[in-house]
């Protein structure tokens, strides 16, 4: 008797929330109705007002149509023509996402790929810098770039030396400890390791001595696995993979896969960066930790190197312009990203 009680009672209920939900979408659609029959009977009363106008909607803007593969094709610029248009226009700390430039008897409207929030944020951190007495810098660069892409999304920095000069283009920056980046790659495809396997070391992790890369243990001996040794940026770890395990062939295999010692196809003019290799395993191992001052880079090399990690691979080429207009406001450059060939894989 209670549970048929019961089951009434959630009968009822049942009921009562429907009537409650029926009353509630007929209050919402009454209320879209008026809504309606207002704005129509706004717009017959002004056009019987006003006939030969319409309710003003702002100034017409030309359309954006997208153009077929062949129309893209033939309007396309080569990286050389853009650089050609650029001329010395580095765009280092600039404040706005679009200027023009009047190159060869023609004015171009340069759309970049600026984020203008985050690159007056950078400037404004830079310029404090800039004040200090004590601990500045003397030459600094920032570049953001989104991996998926290559744009440029910040581009900041100083030359208190060379004030002219972009230092996120310069190439004579050590590459230091981001070239463990390359040896690690090399070590996980060429040797097989994985985060957890062991490896050993003797002395400080922050130096580079010969005895250091001797395969010896003892009670001295510390033993990191593979993970943590590239988290803590281990020297003598990593000199001991590129001397003793990788040697110069691989080193410099997967330093050239990254895009070191070549030119990159770039609407950008950056330095290439640079590697050496001798015939000396204690210089390999300089160069599979990254200490040696002869191993360079430029900011934006670097951000294409971390870009090619998160990548699973593949190497995207730096662009800062999305879109060229000229004088008769049609578009001759948009920039179609892509992904360059695999670095590594």
């Amino acid at each position: 008797m209670l549970k048929k009680q019961t089951l009434a009672d959630i009968e009822q209920k049942r009921k009562q929330n429907f009537k409650k939900y029926i009353k509630i979408s007929i209050y919402a659609c009454s209320i879209t109705a008026v809504i309606l029959i207002g704005l129509l009977c706004i717009n017959f009363i002004y056009t019987a007002l006003f006939p030969n106008t319409s309710i003003p909607v702002g100034p017409k803007k030309k359309p954006i149509t997208f153009e077929t593969d062949k129309q893209a094709d033939q309007k396309k610029l080569s990286n050389i023509e853009i650089k050609e248009i650029l001329g010395q226009h580095n765009l280092l700390n600039s404040d706005v996402k679009s200027f023009t430039i009047n190159s060869k008897d023609e004015t171009y409207k340069i759309i970049t790929s600026l984020d203008i929030h985050l690159q007056k944020f950078l400037i404004k951190k830079l310029d404090r810098l800039k004040q200090l007495t004590r601990g500045k810098p003397q030459r600094i660069a920032i570049v953001v770039m989104e991996p998926a892409s290559g744009k440029v999304l910040a581009l900041t920095g100083f030359d208190l030396i060379s004030p002219d000069k972009n230092p996120c283009f310069d190439g004579n920056f050590p590459a230091a400890s981001i070239f463990k980046i390359i040896t690690a790659t090399a070590a996980i495809e060429e040797l097989g390791f994985t985060p957890y396997t062991p490896l050993y070391f003797n002395g400080s992790k922050y130096t580079l001595y010969k005895n250091q890369l001797k395969n010896i243990k003892n009670k001295y001996t510390i033993k990191i696995s593979f993970e943590n040794a590239f988290a803590e940026s281990v020297n003598p770890v990593f000199g001991k993979i590129g001397s003793n395990r990788l040697g110069s062939i691989n080193l410099e295999k997967y330093a050239n896969k990254f895009g070191f010692n070549k030119n990159i196809d770039s609407e950008l003019i950056f330095e290439p960066s640079r590697l050496e290799i001798s015939e000396s395993p204690y210089q390999w191992a300089e160069i599979g930790c990254g200490f040696n001052n002869t191993t360079t880079i430029s900011p934006i090399f670097g951000a294409m190197i971390t870009s090619a990690i998160i990548n699973d691979g593949k190497r995207t080429a730096p662009s800062i312009i999305d879109k060229i207009v000229d004088s008769q406001n049609d578009i001759i450059y948009y920039k179609n990203y892509e992904l360059l060939s695999p670095a590594v894989g």
